[in-house]
């Protein structure tokens, strides 16, 4: 996997917010990160970070108080963030 590749080129670990982490999807990305990183869990409820992906100004809200540097693969997640 990439991130043990990084770090054994002397990357440091990083502090990932994934949203969604108790998902199927992303409980298996948690598994795969949390060894070598600092994971904070993004989601409706029972998480580090409250957030409802229904709700424009809940996205908003999160990405200003939480998110420094991101990647996205959809163009329809670069639209809500236009917004």
């Amino acid at each position: 996997m990439l991130c043990r590749k990084s770090l054994k080129r002397g990357y440091r670990s990083m502090k990932i917010l994934v949203i969604g982490a108790s998902g199927t999807i992303g409980s298996a990305v948690v598994k795969e990160l949390k060894a070598n990183h600092d994971i904070i869990y993004a989601g409706r409820s029972g998480s580090d970070v409250s957030v409802d992906i229904t709700s424009i100004d809940s996205i908003k809200q999160m990405y200003k108080k939480w998110v420094k540097w991101m990647l996205l693969s959809a163009p329809q997640e670069v639209r809500i963030l236009d917004r």
